[in-house]
This record gives C-alpha cells, structure tokens and sequence, in this order.
C-alpha cells in the first residue's frame, strides 16, 4: 500500500512524501529482518530450542534494532513436555536509558531479571521502579524471585556471547 502511495505521490505534500518514503523504508527492513529470522530460527528450533528476534525501533533520528534472545527449556526425559523454563535475553539501546539489557529468566511461575545499564545515572533512574514492577507482576500471579539492576562498562561482550550460543 505504501509503494502505491509513494507512486502516486504527485497529490501529496512534501513534508508527507517524506513520511511516508521513511515509513516505506522502515517497513521494508522490518520484512526483511523477520524473513531472516524466520530462516535461522527454524533452524535454531529444530536442533537447539534457542531463537533470536531483531525488532527494529523507530526513534526520531532513525532506526535502532534491539536484539531478544530466547531459550526455552523442557522438562521431562529426553526433551519431552511443555516448557516450564525460559531465558529471555534483550538488548536494547534507549532514548533516554542508553544501551541496556534486560537478563531475564521464567522458571514455572517465578521470574527473576537483572537490568543492566551503562549509564549509571539511567540504573539510579530505573531503580525505584522495581519494586512496582515486582507487585504488579505479583498481582497477576507470578513470583519474583529476584528483581535488580546493576551497572555495566560494556554489553559488548554479553551480546557476543549470546550470538556465539546461537
């Protein structure tokens, strides 16, 4: 629809053109980063029970891509039964929080996550959050095992060690 539009751009205005070109750009980079995904996390299903999404951000100076990194594990002998376990890893770089990583994990009804910062004055701004957030997980039935946020130098080093597993 948006190509359509972009052809028949000669009724639109040109601050809109310029939106939607911008729109058609991010939209078609998003499709192709799910076709992507799609390919290697069937692969990544089959043989390892990991996947690995890259959801790009639109912010006002361009496009970002946060990485989520997933693990599910089984119970049951031999990798049978539902998953009771996840591992949730994310990286994202915010506006006003900086690069970051939410280290998460679902083990039955418990979570326990780490939010890592670079910026430590974004961790003091985080901080106070975290115990409304264990209470609104509470309330809707989960148990919080663990709720923290720390600083870090670098998330170089965990982001590479996440796509070395995958």
């Amino acid at each position: 629809e948006l190509t359509g539009l972009l052809k028949e751009s000669g009724s639109l205005h040109p601050e809109e053109l310029q939106k939607l070109t911008h729109l058609a750009k991010f939209t078609e980079a998003s499709l192709r980063a799910i076709e992507t995904q799609q390919m290697i996390n069937v692969y990544s299903q089959e043989n390892d029970n990991k996947y690995l999404l890259q959801i790009p951000l639109l912010f006002p100076e361009g496009v970002r891509t946060g990485e989520i990194f997933i693990e599910l594990g089984k119970n049951g002998s031999g990798g049978e039964g539902i998953n009771k376990k996840c591992h949730v890893v994310m990286f994202l770089s915010m506006d006003k929080l900086g690069d970051m990583v939410v280290d998460s994990s679902l083990s039955e009804n418990n979570i326990a996550c780490v939010f890592k910062f670079t910026d430590p004055e974004a961790q003091e701004y985080f901080s106070p959050f975290l115990e409304g957030l264990g209470a609104a997980l509470r309330q809707i039935g989960y148990g919080t095992a663990s709720l923290t946020s720390m600083v870090t130098e670098d998330l170089t080093v965990a982001r590479q060690d996440c796509h070395r597993e995958m």
